[in-house]
């Protein structure tokens, strides 16, 4: 087993991006913590909306990146529902919950609230003082907090 990746046992963090990388907004500090958590990242495009050909041809690549196309529709209509247009992120807990979301510029500050919360049960590399923002919507008390609720 290469040691490098997180055994299938282990439940990753996965950070998604509504028709943009996720890892686009963040700082070299905050992509290897979460690196350090295990965190996927995926770019998520309506159908019909993904770039054409191979990764590294015009498409973002990386070993913990993965671009899909929508095709059922229901994560599109996920995000429509609730309120984040294209650019914005979602970021699950392993248990497929919704941590939270935030409209397209509001990832370091979700990513920053994130790292808050964990900073007493798990080691945490260094990481600048965080920042807070408007651009974190409320998901807490939503119905929907979990992606099968997009069905």
């Amino acid at each position: 087993m290469d040691s490098d990746r997180p055994s299938r046992r282990t439940a990753s963090t996965p950070l998604i991006g509504y028709g943009v990388d996720p890892r686009i907004e963040l700082g070299a500090e905050d992509l290897a913590a979460l690196r350090a958590l295990g965190t996927r990242f995926v770019t998520v495009y309506p159908i019909g909306g993904r770039p054409q050909g191979s990764p590294g041809e015009g498409r973002t690549t990386g070993a913990d990146y993965a671009d899909i196309e929508d095709h059922t529709g229901a994560l599109t209509r996920w995000f429509t529902k609730a309120g984040v247009g294209t650019g914005g992120v979602l970021l699950l807990r392993p248990d497929r919950f919704v941590f939270g979301i935030a409209a397209a510029g509001g990832s370091g500050p979700l990513i920053a609230e994130l790292f808050r919360q964990l900073s007493g049960s798990v080691a945490l590399p260094a990481r600048s003082a965080p920042t807070t923002s408007d651009s974190i919507l409320p998901v807490l008390d939503s119905p929907d907090r979990h992606l099968e609720g997009a069905r």
